[in-house]
């Protein structure tokens, strides 16, 4: 039986990176492309599939100019 609350985690961080990503006016592909980040990763993370480890995290936070935690 999954974790359900591994899975609101996962759901919620890809809420806020794709909140951020959009705010910026960025696709997926370029914030990809800025954070040095798979792009069927980061698809993954706003789907709320894959929860990021820590190192795609920073990258993400540091391309987006935001601070990300769940």
């Amino acid at each position: 039986m999954p974790d359900f609350s591994d899975i609101a985690a996962a759901e919620e961080m890809g809420r806020k990176v794709r909140m951020h990503r959009e705010a910026l006016g960025w696709s997926v592909e370029e914030l990809s492309e800025n954070a040095f980040v798979d792009v069927h990763l980061l698809n993954d993370i706003e789907n709320g599939i894959k929860y990021p480890a820590r190192g795609t995290i920073f990258k993400l936070s540091k391309a987006l100019g935001q601070r990300l935690y769940v």
